[in-house]
């Protein structure tokens, strides 16, 4: 049981890898560079790609140990839908708190960043959900 959820967590977690470079490194990156306030040091350039990596291994077995364990999750569609949710309100919840807390973000970045998160989460949950939903099927009678 636990070996599918490692797999799971090691498909996504690949899946976030690279969607992510994609949607947030290069589809959202002027959005993100000119909705964020800026200061000389506070974005690393070259990024650390291997925390990036372990970041997204991360939030992959979180879906992947909530989808097991709590939703029963186990299927692409399923996994897209509660990953959406999941993701989606964790960046929420993330972002009013800077915005409380900070001079960095506004509220089209709260918007935009809830919607992007969510539709990364989808992503990388339809992955989690497949590989879960995969190989024997227990047959209870």
């Amino acid at each position: 049981m636990y070996t599918k959820v490692l797999l799971a967590t090691l498909a996504a977690g690949v899946a976030a890898f690279l969607f992510g470079y994609l949607f947030f490194g290069i589809l959202l990156a002027d959005f993100y560079a000119s909705n964020v306030t800026s200061y000389e040091g506070l974005i690393k350039d070259p990024p650390n790609l291997f925390m990036i990596f372990v970041s997204n291994l991360l939030l992959s077995f979180l879906l992947a140990y909530i989808f097991n364990r709590w939703a029963g999750i186990r299927s692409a569609a399923q996994g897209a839908q509660a990953g959406f949710i999941i993701v989606g309100l964790i960046a929420i919840s993330i972002d009013v708190f800077q915005f409380a807390t900070m001079n960095l973000i506004s509220p089209l970045f709260i918007a935009v960043d809830a919607v992007g998160n969510g539709i990364f989460g989808a992503v990388v949950g339809s992955v989690a959900g497949f590989v879960l939903g995969t190989g024997k099927k227990v047959v209870t009678a």
